[in-house]
């Protein structure tokens, strides 16, 4: 197991394989601790109550959720400095470039190798 400081990483996945997938690899690899939670709605309700480091967002869920609740989460995320990695089926050159204008820090391709994943949040947090 890596030796990291300790982080909290909020998961908003509908997926609830995905999401225990994340836990694990993510307790495991770094001994962090992960929230879960299935919409962007719910992700919201928790970063007002809690301050993680990184919120990882399945990127299908933009589509499916009012925007009004994705604005309140990106700009909560912004006003509290809280990168936002979008995790997708597909990433290529074109869809960094619509996910970093949407307020994505990285974006990551599922399936993800649980090390990559830690590097990548890492990268993002130092």
């Amino acid at each position: 197991m890596l030796q990291l400081a300790r982080k909290h990483i909020l998961a908003i996945e509908v997926a609830k394989d995905i999401r225990e997938i994340i836990k694990r690899s993510l307790g495991n690899t770094a001994n962090w601790q992960v929230s879960s939670v299935n919409s962007i709605a719910e992700g919201l309700a928790l970063i007002q109550t809690q301050q993680p480091d990184v919120i990882l967002l399945e990127a299908d869920l933009l589509a499916r959720c009012d925007r009004h609740i994705w604005q309140q989460l990106q700009t909560t995320a912004c006003n509290r400095s809280i990168p936002i990695i979008f995790m997708a089926s597909r990433v290529r050159a074109m869809d960094r470039l619509q996910f970093q204008q949407l307020g994505a820090a990285k974006a990551i391709a599922l399936p993800f190798d649980p090390q990559e994943l830690v590097e990548a949040i890492v990268q993002l947090l130092k």
